[in-house]
């Protein structure tokens, strides 16, 4: 009898062991950690939050794109928010990236203060593991239309409607290309503490663009070269990073809304297009010159022989 009592005791014991397994594993399948910070379980809505602070003058312009894995998220087109002021316009449609856009010349943001520049929310797909990032392409002051060198960017996460975690540090995307505005892996600006520059025309992630010195070695984080006075290779390790990439800007049309392709890919030129294009009008403005000094001369020759 005792012996009967502990097989159903031990039966018992194994059936729960196994359920339990079952729901821990069913769990772990369910849940998604975002950007290493938030837990969200399939089906549950996350909002990611944008926002920028310590901008010592007003602002005029932003385009960026955040960047996800259609795998595990989904973006709701009807739940996109963004700063107030100014005209901005967004393209939700492109896959596993959302391109934004604003300008507001006139009056100017401040940015002293955190302030919400962009809004996504998306549902929840799978569970594992995946990050929400970012790229500034523009980001410049009303005063001079230069680069906004003093920052600090932060995203708030929320599921659910309910804050999650506030004041994170937001990644940067790796592959991230366009623009001048350099993006640091800490948020910060280039005055005040940016750290590592992120992006796709930075060496730090393309080796195409690695800098060597005199013997072949590479020069860490694009470090200008020089030699003491021995000739021996001395590495600057202050020099900033330098873009070797040509800085772009969205086309737009005779309403001010950007261009896009057949694919609904927005269009962009770059300061080769400039370039050439500008050539050609020196061109065409050098050539109607000359035109008109050989008929002035023709004409006052034509004049002479007539008198």
């Amino acid at each position: 009898m005792t012996k009967r009592i502990s097989a159903v005791v031990l039966a018992l014991l194994m059936c729960l062991l196994a359920l339990a397994s079952s729901v821990t594993s069913f769990s772990a399948e369910e849940n998604l950690k975002l950007n290493g910070e938030v837990n969200a379980k399939v089906g549950d809505k996350v909002t990611y939050e944008f926002c920028v602070s310590d901008v010592p003058e007003k602002t005029e312009d932003i385009q960026m794109q955040v960047a996800y894995d259609s795998q595990y998220l989904k973006v709701d087109p009807d739940k996109v928010e963004y700063l107030d002021g100014g005209s901005s316009v967004y393209n939700t449609d492109l896959e596993n990236e959302v391109l934004f856009n604003s300008a507001n010349g006139v009056q100017g943001w401040d940015m002293k203060e955190k302030t919400m520049i962009l809004s996504l929310t998306f549902e929840v797909l799978q569970g594992g593991s995946t990050d929400i990032t970012y790229y500034v392409q523009c980001f410049d002051y009303q005063s001079n239309s230069q680069n906004v060198d003093t920052l600090q960017f932060t995203t708030d996460f929320l599921v659910n409607g309910k804050t999650a975690k506030k004041n994170v540090v937001p990644k940067v995307n790796e592959n991230g290309n366009g623009g001048i505005f350099i993006n640091y892996e800490n948020g910060k600006g280039t005055k005040n503490g940016g750290d590592n520059p992120i992006g796709g025309q930075y060496g730090r992630y393309n080796t195409n663009n690695q800098t060597t010195d005199s013997n072949g070695n590479v020069v860490q984080n694009n470090a200008s070269v020089a030699t003491d006075a021995n000739g021996n290779t001395v590495e600057n390790a202050t020099t900033a990073y330098q873009a070797t990439t040509e800085s772009t800007a969205m086309r737009t049309n005779s309403s001010g809304q950007n261009v896009t392709d057949s694919n609904g890919k927005e269009v962009s030129y770059t300061d080769s297009d400039n370039f050439w294009r500008n050539l050609g009008i020196v061109g065409i403005v050098a050539l109607i010159v000359i035109v008109i000094v050989i008929k002035v001369i023709v004409d006052k020759k034509k004049g002479k022989k007539e008198e």
